[in-house]
């Protein structure tokens, strides 16, 4: 039986990695992916474990490092980061204060996660990823979550101001009633990313090494 789920995580190594494993051992094993769907086949329960492998290289070195996993016998999907479709192409690094880099360099630089699957033989997996290129990952969309969050924040205090006085705020892009819901709904999914992707970044801190070994 074939299976398609569509699922979006903030955390997008270890809490995925997680999940592909708990759906592994209930029966189901990964066979395709895009980025927010998964599709899976039956399998037998804990027949597969799935390790997830960030990639912040050029083009080439990615599929170098693709073709060195599936020489040791990996299947491997790419996987494009959800937050790269969330946030668009547009370089936050340069709106929140991360070094700037030639469009030739940031083309190149296209994130994106390896989803490794291999044959549950109670072994690690024998890649591993640096805790500091991931923090610093993280730290990017952390700041740029919080900074959005911020201007919305401001958005919906003017829609209150725009109730409450005659002044409008809101420069005539909603009646200000649907403003205040709007940007305040906003907020709170927003605040709830950023406060998640805080704590990410924190373990990311704490951890300062490789989350696989060997």
């Amino acid at each position: 039986m074939r299976k398609t789920v569509f699922k979006l995580f903030i955390d997008s190594i270890d809490k995925q990695e997680k999940w592909l494993n708990e759906m592994a051992d209930g029966g189901f094993r990964l066979t395709g992916c895009n980025r927010l769907s998964y599709e899976f086949e039956d399998c037998a329960p804990g027949e597969y474990r799935y390790g997830v492998r960030f990639v912040h290289d050029k083009a080439a070195p990615r599929q170098s490092l693709k073709r060195r996993l599936e020489g040791k016998g990996y299947r491997v999907y790419n996987k494009p980061l959800n937050f790269n479709w969330l946030f668009g192409t547009m370089d936050l690094r340069s709106l929140f204060g991360a070094e700037n880099k030639t469009g030739a360099q940031q083309t190149a630089e296209k994130k994106e996660l390896l989803l490794v699957e291999k044959r549950n033989d109670d072994a690690p997996f024998d890649f591993r990823n640096d805790a500091e290129t991931v923090f610093s990952h993280y730290k990017i969309f952390r700041n740029s979550c919080v900074g959005i969050t911020v201007v919305v924040m401001i958005l919906a205090a003017q829609s209150v101001a725009t109730i409450f006085t005659r002044f409008d705020f809101s420069w005539g892009l909603f009646p200000p009633l649907y403003s205040l819901v709007f940007y305040t709904a906003l907020s709170l999914v927003l605040t709830a990313v950023s406060i998640n992707l805080i704590h990410v970044t924190k373990r990311y801190t704490q951890k300062g090494g490789a989350k696989h070994g060997a």
